[in-house]
């Protein structure tokens, strides 16, 4: 078990997350929901140490984890220069000798041999979840995964990830769409302005678009009103 623990952070004045604490259990996929600007990017960078909290701590299953161990797809990857996408997945799955770049390619279908630049922003985002996946590492931190992607790409990352998860990974997802995390995740935490504001099981599925209507209603009504009464 990944357990978060207290964690604030600011970037200068600005605080982006407060007191968060959450624990994600392995062989399973737990789901972050929250509007842009929630905090869900920074909570990834501080759980892969790109980012240190003020106050607060990541405890990792046992000692032989840390940040070596986790897999990272950033919401916008990045890739250097003049790189063949085949060269990106040789650089990424270096030390897993089984992973089959052909035999996944059948699923992907990227023109590994030609240079990442030319790539659509859609075959990029393919090119790095197949980096991620070819990596095997047990801690899988998936920032929007599903956007940019064609339909039957996300359909196969729904099925790739469920067999992940029988693998024994702890797999976190973040997404500002309900649907796809409902479709994918056994948990899924409402993150508002840095904090969790609640985190649902599977059979309380059903009630996350009420408490979301009901914490947005109560915070922007007022608001709204004011702006339509001018």
């Amino acid at each position: 078990m990944l357990k978060i623990k207290n964690i604030d952070f600011s970037y200068g004045e600005k605080q982006v997350l407060r007191d968060l604490s959450l624990e994600l259990k392995a062989g399973s996929i737990h789901g972050i929901l929250g509007a842009n600007g929630a905090g869900k990017t920074t909570f990834f960078k501080i759980i892969y140490g790109l980012l240190t909290p003020s106050v607060g701590e990541v405890i990792f299953p046992d000692n032989s984890f840390g940040t070596s161990q986790i897999g990272y797809l950033e919401t916008e990857p990045r890739f250097y220069p003049y790189m063949k996408g085949a060269e990106y997945i040789d650089l990424l799955s270096h030390g897993n000798s089984t992973f089959d770049v052909e035999l996944w390619n059948e699923i992907f279908n990227l023109p590994l041999n030609k240079l990442v630049d030319t790539y659509s922003t859609g075959m990029k985002k393919k090119l790095a979840l197949l980096g991620i996946i070819s990596q095997d590492k047990p801690i899988m931190l998936l920032d929007e995964p599903f956007n940019g992607l064609d339909l039957e790409t996300v359909e196969n990352l729904n099925l790739i990830l469920k067999e992940l998860k029988k693998k024994n990974k702890i797999i976190v997802l973040t997404s500002h769409i309900l649907e796809v995390l409902k479709s994918n995740c056994d948990k899924i935490s409402y993150l508002y302005k840095g904090s969790v504001q609640q985190t649902f099981s599977k059979s309380d599925f059903q009630n996350i678009s009420e408490y979301i209507k009901s914490d947005i209603t109560q915070h922007s009504e007022s608001v709204i009103q004011s702006i339509f009464s001018q």
